[in-house]
């Protein structure tokens, strides 16, 4: 075949199956060699190999494709197309798969096998590329059956390869089944899991929930104690004979505090002045007005600030008047002490015989009085913020508690103490001010002391009153004791301790909590029931399934029960 009757033609990667077409059908060749890329997505499908079939039989082109790719063989060879390793290698037609496996999922398969079916009216998919390259295989049909013509691809003939036989199937043989290993580790797994989890379940089980409670009942009694003690903050050791016992003091001070608005009013414009003259008939004689008299007009008070005499005569017979002049000054400041001229003024009783109030006449005129109000803290603001402050502190007694307790003391509710307030105030009564705060400091206060302290000198009561060879003292009621406060000063209080304390038999709690420890339930009884002072034993185990105590000896409760009967 002449050189010119070939053409190869390079695909790129990104190169559609339309693309591809037009370049086959655009090539003068009758033979078109396709040099495809490696990972060429466009020839994976079986659609497209036969639409590029197809094209080329419209385009009476012989196709072969330049490929090494081993999954683009069957699509190949089912569709009948040659396939060579180089453009120098003798093409082929590959082997077609023995399955459907190569056909895509998502392809419309009526369209596929329509194009098939169009492709195989113009060429025959299993020919060789001599039969599809001559010209009288595409003019005259019968005359390439007659005398068969070889293509020659690079001067080489192409003879098609015969199709690999399909093989049956074998039956798979159920006795040789492979085990599912998967499975076999997830029973694995869910078997460590269980195992785990009944190895937990089985310690909590007998160690951690397994729990005795045992109670001794006695022929034991109970002993009141009344004892009149003083906590001293200055002792250093407990006084038996004295019954003082060494103290601590805790304090604390809270600040308090009131507010109340200005209420009260004070005009600090300027005070009003004048001048005023008395009169009084001659017959009435001379009258001298002192300095400092008042004299009122309007409901408003003035002062007379110069010492007056009437001497001054006017007018004749029955109306003859004696008068005399003074400065005046209004009592207070305020446009209201600003007067008419010749205002008439009322004048005040005297305190002496120096004037008769009821025959003076005094006229005159007062101004120059001008208003400035201002705000002015009042007696009623300052007990107005005084009755706001709460002073009841809850949390200052717990604090002291608390104080007390972590230093290892026994705090002494009884001797909880609250000084009188320390009080002090941001404005006085007339100050020019808008608002006025009361402050108040309180100190709290308690003793605290020693439990042991106390116990010495509870041993020393109940022992005066019981028979220490026959009997101990098995419970001190110092936690529940009564203390009374009876005198109280800034460093020693005077108080009464009752407590009722139980006395007999000596049973030591820890170790009887020793001994009972992994034993069981009847044995404890018997054990601790072999001391005659003890009336009865209970054992008490839980959970159901616990038959002994536990070894651990945290979790064996020992009490010795309150006798029934006391003196």
């Amino acid at each position: 075949m002449a050189a010119s009757e070939k053409d190869i033609i390079y695909i790129d990667i990104d190169d559609e199956i339309t693309a591809v077409i037009e370049k086959v059908c655009d090539s003068g060749a009758k033979v078109v060699a396709l040099v495809l890329p490696k990972r060429a997505s466009t020839f994976q499908s079986i659609v497209n190999m036969k639409l590029l079939k197809r094209a080329a039989a419209d385009a009476h082109k012989n196709l072969v494709l330049v490929t090494t790719e081993a999954g683009l063989l069957p699509l190949a060879g089912a569709v009948g197309v040659h396939v060579a390793k180089t453009p120098n290698s003798k093409p082929e037609v590959p082997p077609a798969p023995s399955s459907q496996a190569s056909k895509e999922v998502d392809v419309d398969e009526e369209s596929a096998d329509m194009a098939d079916a169009e492709v195989s009216k113009k060429t025959d998919g299993h020919r060789s590329v001599g039969e599809l390259s001559g010209a009288a295989a595409i003019a005259a049909p019968a005359a390439k059956a007659a005398a068969e013509e070889t293509v020659e691809f690079n001067n080489a003939p192409v003879k098609p390869k015969p199709a690999a036989p399909v093989r049956p199937k074998a039956k798979k043989d159920k006795k040789l089944a492979i085990p599912d290993f998967n499975k076999f580790k997830a029973l694995i797994v869910v078997g460590v899991i269980a195992l785990i989890a009944l190895i937990g379940f089985g310690y909590v089980a007998l160690a951690v929930l397994p729990k005795a409670t045992i109670t001794v009942k006695t022929n034991a009694s109970t002993i009141n104690t009344n004892i009149a003690a003083t906590f001293d903050s200055n002792a250093v050791s407990v006084s038996e004979s004295d019954n003082v016992i060494p103290s601590e003091i805790a304090s604390v001070t809270r600040t308090f505090t009131g507010n109340a608005q200005a209420t009260g009013q004070q005009n600090n414009g300027e005070v009003a002045e004048g001048e005023v003259t008395f009169s009084s008939a001659c017959s009435n004689g001379v009258q001298t007005i002192p300095a400092g008299t008042g004299i009122s007009t309007g409901g408003n008070t003035y002062i007379t600030q110069d010492r007056v005499s009437l001497t001054s005569a006017s007018g004749g017979g029955g109306n003859c008047r004696l008068s005399g002049t003074t400065d005046i000054t209004a009592q207070a400041a305020g446009a209201k002490f600003n007067t008419e001229n010749n205002a008439s003024f009322d004048v005040s009783s005297a305190g002496s015989n120096s004037y008769d109030a009821s025959s003076l006449r005094a006229i005159g005129q007062a101004d120059g009085g001008t208003d400035d109000i201002q705000a002015v803290i009042s007696q009623a603001d300052i007990d107005s913020a005084r009755g706001q402050i709460d002073t009841s502190e809850a949390n200052a007694q717990s604090q002291l508690t608390s104080e007390l307790s972590s230093k290892g003391l026994l705090a002494i509710a009884a001797t909880y103490q609250t000084s009188e307030p320390t009080e002090s105030s941001s404005a006085q009564a007339g100050d020019t001010a808008s608002s006025v705060t009361i402050t108040q400091e309180i100190t709290y206060s308690m003793f605290g002391v020693k439990q042991a302290d106390v116990a010495t000198l509870v041993d020393q009561d109940i022992s005066a009153q019981i028979d220490t060879e026959a009997q101990n003292i098995l419970s001190r009621g110092i936690t529940q004791a009564a203390f009374k406060l009876r005198d109280f000063s800034s460093e020693v209080a005077q108080v009464t301790i009752q407590t009722t304390a139980t006395v007999g038999p000596d049973l030591n709690v820890d170790q009887i909590t020793s001994e009972v420890a992994g034993k069981k339930a009847n044995q404890i009884r018997s054990e601790i029931g072999s001391n005659p002072d003890v009336t009865d034993v209970q054992v008490d185990l839980s959970p159901f399934w616990v038959s002994k105590a536990p070894s651990n000896t945290e979790k064996i409760t020992v009490t010795i029960a309150k006798p029934q009967n006391g003196n």
